[in-house]
């Protein structure tokens, strides 16, 4: 079983690049017991990818809130969910269980605003995401590693200058780890937010957001 966790430090210093940590713990199910030696903050694998210069556009991004998972049938190929980054790690996990994100080279699909849920398909070729604010759905392509559609609409989202809809700007700009625009936020419809054109704004490398601090 892995867990998903927003490692949020409980006390000063406070420090940027140590305030959040995305950590996954591992349970053993038969023996119902957690696997400590298992356990991996995922920063510490994008620190190397960072270290190795793969820093453009969504590369680089540290893990912030990891809020969801999923795993293919044999628990060999993992899905991490990073809310704040707007985008999706892939990792393996070896016999013992322990997951690698495969640094420098690190897999990351760029989903919709405010990822919250992920299912990988039975045949381990597609996988699914659940994008909160834009009311859609991210679908990718794990044979290809390629994102097939970025927002497939699971609704209606309400219009620009609605309350509901600052609702959802606002909403955006609290676990955005990225940013959003300075100006004309309340005219945007919510699916033409992009944070990654914002990178660095919110936070150093999408370290973490308002709602993770």
């Amino acid at each position: 079983l892995f867990l998903p966790n927003i490692g949020a430090q409980p006390e000063p210093p406070v420090r940027f690049d140590t305030n959040v940590q995305p950590l996954v713990y591992v349970v053993d199910t038969a023996a119902r017991a957690e696997l400590p030696a298992l356990h991996v903050n995922l920063n510490q694998q994008v620190r190397t990818e960072i270290q190795a210069g793969n820093t453009s556009g969504i590369n680089g991004l540290f893990g912030n809130d990891i809020v969801a998972i999923d795993a293919n049938t044999a628990g060999t190929d993992v899905l991490v969910v990073s809310r704040g980054g707007n985008y999706v790690f892939r990792a393996k996990a070896d016999a013992n269980g322990a997951l690698s994100l495969n640094a420098p080279n690190v897999i990351r699909f760029q989903t919709g605003n405010l990822p919250n849920g992920v299912v990988i398909s039975r045949d381990s070729l597609r996988a699914y995401v659940n994008n909160e604010v834009n009311v859609s759905v991210t679908a990718m392509a794990l044979d290809t590693n390629t994102v097939l559609t970025r927002d497939i609409p699971a609704g209606e989202v309400p219009r620009p200058g609605t309350f509901e809809h600052s609702v959802l700007v606002g909403r955006l700009a609290f676990f955005t780890a990225l940013g959003i625009p300075d100006n004309g936020i309340f005219d945007t419809p919510i699916r033409d937010f992009i944070p990654l054109d914002f990178k660095g704004k919110a936070s150093s490398n999408g370290w973490s957001s308002c709602g993770s601090c």
